[in-house]
């Protein structure tokens, strides 16, 4: 899936760290998605609703916050969504 993904703002070395810490947090979405659309498929589950979320979070990644510290400050953001997702 190719992303169009937003310019960040902030010196060189943030921007270089943020970029990373995006795509770093993009990944874990993705892979978190694919392993929920495999168990869908061999438990015959319907995780739909985890899906549907993730989905949602992997499409909107590239598109907000803007600020280069704003990902570096918060660089567990997909460790924190999916941990949240997954409460009962």
């Amino acid at each position: 899936m190719t992303m169009t993904m937003i310019n960040l703002n902030g010196s060189e070395k943030q921007i270089a760290w943020a970029t990373e810490i995006r795509n770093s947090n993009l990944k874990k979405l993705q892979d978190e998605l694919a392993t929920f659309k495999e168990r869908s498929i061999e438990e015959n589950w319907d995780y739909s609703n985890i899906t549907t979320k993730l989905e949602l979070a992997i499409s909107q990644i590239g598109t907000k916050h803007p600020e280069a510290a704003w990902w570096i400050d918060h660089k567990g953001l997909a460790a924190s969504f999916i941990s949240r997702l997954l409460k009962p």
